[in-house]
């Protein structure tokens, strides 16, 4: 199974962990590098998560959030493919160009998952869902603790 996590959510343990929906999300972070570790799920990574890692001002944080991303079984570079679908996902349900490119990659790389703590993406996950589908792709679009709860009752079949 191959699974997509936005920038956001590599960033999880590194944000305030005050707030329980920020704790409940890097916890499951936490179990997903556990399924990656495991086996369970590999990572698939893009240009896109590079360039945004990239940009995080603190050092120390880009490189911890950086490394994660040795575990990615592929990265995905830029296609036209991607593109397109970045385009459609920006003109039909409203998410940001970066946004767009994150889940457009998960397409082009064929992920089964996309998975973010986004606000802005999680608004319109049925409207992703429907654009990809409509593009020939299964990738299902999904919150964290969603993404655990899912792979849980796969291990239990």
């Amino acid at each position: 199974m191959l699974i997509y996590l936005d920038t956001n959510v590599y960033q999880r343990p590194f944000n305030d962990q005050t707030q329980s929906r920020i704790r409940r999300e890097a916890l499951a972070f936490i179990e997903i590098l556990a399924a990656v570790e495991s086996k369970q799920t590999e990572l698939l990574g893009s240009e896109i998560l590079e360039f945004e890692i990239e940009q995080i001002p603190e050092k120390e944080l880009r490189a911890r959030v950086k490394s994660y991303l040795k575990l990615c079984a592929q990265i995905l570079h830029a296609t036209e493919q991607q593109l397109k679908i970045a385009q459609q996902l920006e003109n039909e349900c409203g998410f940001k160009g970066r946004d767009a490119l994150h889940i457009a990659a998960a397409c082009a790389g064929k992920a089964s998952y996309f998975v973010t703590c986004d606000e802005r993406i999680v608004r319109h996950l049925a409207c992703g869902r429907d654009v990809t589908r409509e593009n020939g792709f299964a990738v299902e679009l999904m919150r964290p603790e969603q993404f655990i709860a899912r792979l849980k009752t796969d291990k239990e079949k």
